[in-house]
């Protein structure tokens, strides 16, 4: 499995006083299951820009994996969350982490 590592990630916007992410190191394994979640604005997409090299930042980005990013279309707006995740995943509640979450 691949792995992702920041080492002194450092990004902001040409507009901001300080950056969006500050100096940030971490290491992340490609097994491991993560999602991004945040309120509008925080980063969740930059993020993922910043994976795919689509933005210049300081430090080092060091990654085997290539990343793809694209929105997903939510068909049913009044659908649970779980239900929209449980979808675009293709899994169901036999098969998945998130069987336990009851509603």
């Amino acid at each position: 499995m691949g792995t992702i590592q920041f080492k002194a990630l450092t990004f902001n916007y040409s507009d901001q006083t300080q950056p969006l992410f500050d100096h940030v190191t971490l290491q992340f394994d490609a097994s491991w299951k993560l999602g991004l979640i945040g309120r509008n604005g925080r980063g969740k997409t930059t993020l993922l820009k910043l994976l795919q090299h689509q933005l210049p930042f300081d430090g080092q980005l060091v990654t085997n994996l290539d990343f793809q990013y694209f929105p997903q279309t939510v068909t049913e707006p009044t659908q649970l969350t779980r239900d929209i995740l449980m979808q675009l995943g293709n899994l169901d509640d036999s098969t998945a982490p998130m069987s336990r979450i009851r509603t």
